[in-house]
């Protein structure tokens, strides 16, 4: 009967060009690294879900589920796609589903970070080293209400980096911080191409605008003036 009322309300929204969403109407994604968070994850949302949450393995796989419209919030470990950085996954989401709701399970209470994946367009970050249980559903409500939510680690250190002015010094676009975390992270200029799904070119030229930026003439001077200004993490700038 409840997944019949819903089916019912999906239908008049449709009808009606309405947006409204409920938290029970939800298809939700789940994509982590591992199974050690896939079962709190389904327990959790298990009392508040009409649809079993749909699990995906791989990129392939949430690409795929992405292109049939099959989610409507995504549950998103940041070590799902381990080795790049999590901000391009997510413009790589939001470019094939605008519309969807991103929770982020991160690793890191890094401030200017969840400052950068807000402005990306996440719904919520939950930090990792809080306890997530209670979490899942209240940041699925949140992102029902078209509110973002951070967990209580990750809203400390958020509020920190923004009093700080710390994130008014984040003033790169999404784009050239992409090209810059690859730069640290030691990848050619044609590995960032086939990543970020453009001609080496440009990334040739977003390189260039870099290092005049940054007033460096190598790629190790362009890293390590961009993390004495704070644009990346110490764990980022020591790479090259």
């Amino acid at each position: 009967m409840r997944a019949l009322q819903v089916l019912e309300q999906r239908v008049i929204a449709a009808r009606l060009g309405v947006a409204k969403r409920n938290e029970s109407m939800f298809r939700v994604g789940i994509a982590v690294a591992g199974d050690l968070l896939l079962d709190p994850i389904k327990q959790s949302l298990k009392e508040n879900l009409v649809t079993e949450p749909c699990v995906v393995q791989n990129i392939a796989q949430l690409m795929a589920k992405l292109s049939e419209n099959a989610v409507d919030a995504l549950i998103l470990d940041d070590q799902f796609d381990y080795g790049s950085w999590i901000g391009n996954l997510v413009v790589a989401i939001k470019e094939k589903a605008p519309h969807i709701a991103i929770i982020i399970i991160g690793t890191f209470a890094d401030g200017v970070l969840i400052y950068e994946l807000l402005d990306l367009g996440i719904s919520s970050y939950l930090y990792r080293g809080d306890d997530l249980r209670p979490l899942f559903e209240v940041s699925l409500r949140s992102a029902c209400l078209n509110k973002p939510y951070l967990s209580p680690t990750a809203s400390s250190e958020y509020t920190v980096a923004v009093q700080s002015g710390r994130c008014q010094q984040w003033a790169l676009e999404p784009e050239s911080k992409s090209v810059l975390r690859m730069l640290a992270a030691g990848k050619s200029v044609n590995e960032i191409a086939a990543v970020l799904h453009i001609a080496p070119r440009r990334v040739y030229w977003l390189r260039s605008k870099l290092r005049q930026r940054f007033k460096a003439e190598t790629n190790e001077a362009l890293v390590a003036a961009a993390g004495l200004q704070g644009y990346l993490r110490t764990s980022e700038a020591i790479k090259l």
